[in-house]
């Protein structure tokens, strides 16, 4: 999941911004699990190495749960500091205001869109797993998105969610 997202973000094949720095924040297990605590502790890191480092950062997070003030606030801290925060809307079909981070209004908060008919005559609309509402600020293409996989240097795989869209 993380090599897909950072490769959609920054791959040299698929990329959309070739040639960026990128910096993995491992806050979870390989198996999916952590702690709110270590989430917490990943996006307070992200805004001391943005200061650190002295350059402008953009900041994203391809996760998220049932509604956290703590863990907005933490958010919005980033964002205080100067680092924009895209954030997966959440692939449960419901309203984002009631998970986070996509809830934080000061987070960029990003919903999926699919690409239905044929080219000159066909429509983006939401993706149907793709969480909506007012905390959904943008929607970017999140279904059948091709990037990097793990396995090799060429490895690829095609996924769908509000993952993929940030």
């Amino acid at each position: 999941h993380g090599t897909h997202v950072a490769g959609t973000v920054g791959g040299t094949t698929v990329g959309v911004a070739r040639g960026v720095t990128l910096i993995a924040v491992k806050v979870l297990g390989c198996d999916g699990s952590g702690t709110a605590a270590g989430v917490i502790s990943g996006i307070q890191w992200t805004a001391e190495n943005a200061r650190k480092r002295g350059r402008k950062s953009v900041a994203n997070m391809s996760l998220g749960g049932g509604y956290s003030s703590v863990e907005n606030r933490a958010v919005a801290a980033v964002v205080d500091a100067g680092v924009p925060f895209a954030v997966a809307a959440g692939n449960e079909d419901q309203n984002a205001c009631n998970v986070s981070p996509a809830s934080e209004a000061k987070a960029i908060t990003v919903g999926a869109t699919y690409f239905t008919g044929s080219l000159g005559s066909g429509q983006d609309i939401r993706a149907s797993f793709s969480n909506w509402g007012t905390c959904v600020d943008v929607l970017a293409p999140g279904q059948a998105i091709k990037s990097a996989w793990i396995g090799s240097n060429s490895a690829h795989n095609t996924i769908s969610g509000t993952s993929m869209a940030p």
